[in-house]
């Protein structure tokens, strides 16, 4: 078999997103690591202060690394 030599993506590249969960559903998707820093900050404190079914056990969110899209300028 030939080895396919793997494209490097340098660190200037990639963007990291995050998307939060309550439970097992996504309501903030897409956001950049100062407005998830922000937005988790504010549920936590939320769902500690307010009398709802939740607690911040319910919170979750993951964390996507991926290539920047890079645009050709005859587009």
């Amino acid at each position: 078999m030939k080895k396919i030599p793997q494209k490097k993506i340098s660190p200037q590249k990639v963007q990291k997103v995050f998307h939060i969960y309550l439970k097992d559903r996504c309501v903030l998707h897409s956001l950049s690591e100062d407005q998830f820093n922000n937005n988790w900050e504010l549920l936590n404190n939320l769902v500690g202060v307010m009398k709802t079914d939740y607690t911040t056990d319910d919170l979750s969110f993951i964390e996507v690394e991926s290539a920047k899209e890079e645009l050709d300028g005859s587009y």
